[in-house]
């Protein structure tokens, strides 16, 4: 059985297609290879693993802020988790635990169930794409480290997804856009899948998988995992948890480096993102290049304060088009220079679509308060003098804030508040620069910034709006909370349609739900209620809906 997916996967990479479909006898294949693993090999200590459908993340950030001697990433927060960091030790947010070195170890299994009763709702899931219906998944998988010298290590993490959508019908609004009648109607260049075809899909994802190798204080990774850039919990702009992980190269320190001035974390990215099979017809344009850079510091004369860049590239790629230049494109071109030479005779501003942004954040441990922002680019100046006249032109920002209430026995509550604004200013909109600068859409690279037909950067979407806030309370056997969110979606796109009207549709929704999780003996069991209310969908002003959204993982802790 290993030897037969071994080669449908091996198959799949070779045809472009990381993310295959299967049909229920692979499925039933995989489950029995994993069965067969759990009976018959050792059972280790095993890592701890944020999974992006979980509240692992969440929960992993707040022992952060409770643990302030804690080795941390500073701006990149990778599922796999970092060597030297917290140990999993079920749901004690109050004890440092460092982790043990194993050579082998299974990945504790998780399955779930998520329903949507009338929208295709799914946000900061991973590969896990929720359309409307029943969906179903499960992850599973391996773990473990060779040592190769007393500073040199081989760690690897394979954690599959296997996940069904009934992926039930809706009305998506025709378009004339020259792409799939599946694809998002009200932008032409983005690769934004509303649903995956006409009929239920079941699809193999890589998940949260790296190998990577480290030495000292350098990392080299290859690696399919999701991660986040910034300080965000829910609107990550340049980074997400929304779409699959896409293939890439890391390069970086292994953790934050300690230095006299303070710590410093640096790390390269080199990847490529795909092309969703509801988009286009066109083969010679399936794949897009991607390089990243992920800057951060920590100083020695500012306790808790946090200051991060971050930036993105990304372009089409075509057999044998790629130069030297290209990869050090992300660290290089910082200069107010409109058009800049890579090599080949091609100039960065015109085939790349460029994202960056900085970010603050300060956390006070000792009265358990954290704030941070995140300011965003979407293009660049054509001289400083242009910076200073319009710093805002094809701005974005994220600000937010946690505070944490001590209780009796060592329990706390949380409560976080997040603002994000993705939709241009008035300035952008003049001589029609507003339908060039909209985030994630891009002229020349049609797909737009997405990897297999889902928004890489904030889940919200372009142009879009949100408000966020929950409060949530933490014990030692697991946590309950409540949440709202106000989004209104798409902003860019109403300006320019309604333009000297007297009235215009906004599309916006409120969602509310509560959720929770409570460990047991060997099982933990995480659940979510949600409740959406859309109006005006796709900008119809006839067209509004409640949607229903129950949720359920079980999680087998084996270790």
């Amino acid at each position: 059985i290993g030897k037969i997916i071994a080669l449908s996967l091996q198959k799949n990479i070779l045809n472009n297609n990381i993310a295959m479909a299967l049909t229920p006898r692979w499925s039933l294949a995989l489950l029995a290879l994993f069965l067969g693993l759990c009976l018959k090999l050792p059972i280790a200590k095993a890592q701890y693993i944020m999974a992006p459908e979980s509240q692992e993340y969440d929960y992993v950030r707040l022992m952060a802020i409770q643990n302030p001697d804690m080795i941390s990433p500073l701006s990149f927060f990778p599922s796999v988790g970092m060597d030297d960091e917290i140990g999993a030790s079920g749901w004690d947010i109050w004890e440092l635990t460092q982790k043990e070195t194993t050579e082998f170890s299974l990945i504790s299994p998780r399955v779930g169930y998520v329903h949507n009763s009338k929208l295709n709702r799914s946000n900061n899931n991973g590969p896990l794409w929720t359309g409307k219906g029943t969906n179903l998944f499960t992850t599973f998988g391996v773990q473990g480290r060779i040592t190769l010298a007393k500073e040199s290590s081989i760690s690897y993490s394979i954690q599959p997804m296997l996940y069904y959508a009934e992926n039930r019908d809706f009305t998506i609004p025709a378009h004339n856009l020259n792409k799939s009648e599946f694809s998002y109607p009200y932008a032409r260049s983005l690769d934004w899948v509303q649903r995956y075809g006409n009929r239920s899909i079941t699809e193999f994802h890589l998940g949260q998988s790296e190998i990577k190798l480290a030495h000292t204080f350098l990392a080299l990774a290859l690696s399919t995992q999701n991660m986040t850039w910034g300080p965000a919990y829910q609107n990550q702009i340049l980074m997400s948890r929304n779409a699959g992980g896409f293939p890439h190269i890391r390069l970086g320190t292994k953790t934050p480096v300690h230095t006299p001035i303070g710590h410093i974390e640096i790390q390269g990215f080199w990847g490529r993102l795909q092309e969703s099979a509801y988009f286009d017809e066109d083969p010679n344009n399936d794949r897009r290049y991607f390089t990243g850079l992920v800057a951060a510091y920590r100083p020695s004369f500012a306790d808790g304060l946090t200051l991060s860049l971050h930036r993105v590239l990304y372009r089409e790629w075509q057999d044998g088009d790629l130069v030297l230049g290209d990869a050090f494109a992300a660290f290089t071109n910082f200069s107010p220079k409109r058009d800049t030479d890579i090599g080949g005779g091609r100039v960065t501003n015109d085939f790349y679509d460029q994202l960056s942004s900085v970010a603050m954040t300060w956390k006070f441990p000792e009265v358990g308060f954290e704030t941070y922002v995140e300011f965003a680019k979407n293009d660049f100046p054509a001289s400083f003098q242009e910076l200073l006249r319009q710093p805002d032109r094809q701005r974005a920002y994220t600000f937010g804030f946690l505070k944490l209430f001590d209780l009796s026995y060592g329990n706390i509550i949380r409560l976080s508040i997040e603002t994000t604004t993705l939709s241009q200013n008035q300035i952008s909109f003049i001589n029609n620069s507003g339908a060039g600068g909209t985030y994630y859409i891009h002229g020349i690279v049609k797909q737009g910034y997405t990897h297999n037909g889902q928004l890489v950067g904030a889940s919200i979407g372009p142009g879009s709006n949100s408000n966020f806030i929950s409060l949530d309370y933490y014990g030692s056997g697991g946590a309950v909370g409540a949440y709202f969110q106000r989004t209104r979606y798409n902003d860019d796109y109403t300006i320019r349609a309604f333009v000297g009207e007297r009235e215009y549709i906004a599309e916006f929704d409120v969602n509310f739900g509560v959720k929770g999780v409570k460990h047991l003996d060997k099982i933990s069991v995480i659940a979510d209620l949600s409740f959406t209310y859309l109006n005006n969908w796709y900008f119809d002003p006839e067209l509004s809906t409640w949607n229903f959204s129950p949720s359920l993982q079980l999680k087998y802790r084996l270790h």
